[in-house]
């Protein structure tokens, strides 16, 4: 594939009052159709609406499209200013499942955010999500309320039931 729009979740497979996850324009990728098996290798594109965003490494796969119980797993890395992948967690998903923890976080300089996620198709409320902020220097703000905190390096590991600092 080169230079397409890539809506790895589309909303018909979202619940009616699900929040969507932003598509991706401008990827290149491979698209493997393998029987009932469907995968994207190799995907790198930018996150829609926000262009000094960039998705890379992305890896989709529904192992078997005519399963009674289809399941959709995305693996990738969403790289580039802190605003703008603040912005990108506060605008999908990831917000509600993690409870807003990062919804008012502020970060200066560039950060990658790793993110695993398992949709099931036919119940996209059950959806699944491991993911990491990595920090390399970055000044830090989760609240209004607390203290800027500059040069964090070190990650912090999110899924939907919880966040974690580590080696911070």
């Amino acid at each position: 594939l080169h230079d397409v729009a890539l809506d790895y979740a589309p909303a018909h497979v979202l619940p009616a009052d699900g929040v969507p996850w932003p598509a991706l324009e401008r990827v290149n990728a491979e698209l493997l159709i393998d029987r009932h098996r469907l995968e994207i290798r190799q995907a790198d594109g930018q996150v829609s609406g926000q262009p000094t965003l960039r998705a890379l490494q992305v890896h989709a796969v529904i192992d078997d499209y005519m399963a009674d119980a289809p399941q959709l797993r995305v693996q990738g890395t969403v790289r580039g200013p802190g605003e703008e992948a603040l912005r990108f967690v506060r605008r999908s998903p990831l917000s509600v499942l993690t409870a807003g923890a990062l919804d008012r976080a502020q970060a200066s300089g560039t950060l990658e955010v790793g993110l695993e996620l398992r949709i099931p198709l036919d119940d996209a409320h059950s959806a699944r999500v491991r993911g990491q902020v990595r920090f390399a220097g970055n000044d830090v703000q989760v609240q209004p309320d607390t203290p800027l905190l500059q040069g964090v390096r070190g990650s912090l590991d999110f899924t939907e039931t919880g966040f974690e600092m580590r080696g911070a």
